[in-house]
């Protein structure tokens, strides 16, 4: 399907819901346009400030999670309100997923300079507590997912090594 309107915007980011119902598009000027997934009309446009880094919807499109330089927050796609912010997620975030029942956000990023190499943090999708922070070697994060019910990575380390981890 295209998105009437859509090109007119240098897309810089793309997000579907697990239901394709909503489909969210980012601009590097620090817009997000959430689209709806079956008409393809324009239904909102966030503004984001400090530039977008990452962002995720949850599932049925309700909801979405948007990093920038300066907080991770969650919207309501519906009037764009701030719900709340995950709490402590700061420093350059570079991907981010949504587990599919909601409920758990991971997010991964270079950690501030003084701890050196990378960090995780795994969030309560509903509250934006913080649940746990992984903090690992320097390393390019290759891919960041959810399985069936659980966050997953692999990473490419700078001398190409494979390293991997499946939150339990």
């Amino acid at each position: 399907r295209e998105l009437p309107g859509a090109s007119l915007h240098l897309a810089t980011g793309l997000a579907v819901s697990a239901d394709a119902a909503v489909v969210a598009t980012s601009t590097t000027g620090g817009k997000i346009f959430l689209w709806d997934g079956r008409s393809g009309r324009l239904r909102r446009t966030l503004m984001v400030r400090g530039g977008i880094a990452t962002f995720a919807l949850f599932a049925g499109g309700r909801r979405i999670v948007v990093a920038s330089e300066t907080a991770a927050l969650v919207h309501d796609t519906g009037d764009g309100e701030v719900l709340h912010e995950l709490d402590g997620a700061s420093g350059e975030l570079q991907r981010i997923a949504v587990s599919p029942d909601g409920e758990v956000v991971a997010a991964c990023g270079a950690a501030p300079r003084w701890w050196g190499g990378m960090r995780t943090g795994i969030w309560n999708g509903s509250t934006g507590q913080r649940l746990y922070t992984i903090t690992g070697e320097d390393s390019d994060m290759g891919v960041f997912y959810f399985g069936p019910s659980l966050p997953c990575s692999v990473d490419v380390g700078p001398t190409g090594s494979l390293s991997g981890w499946l939150a339990l």
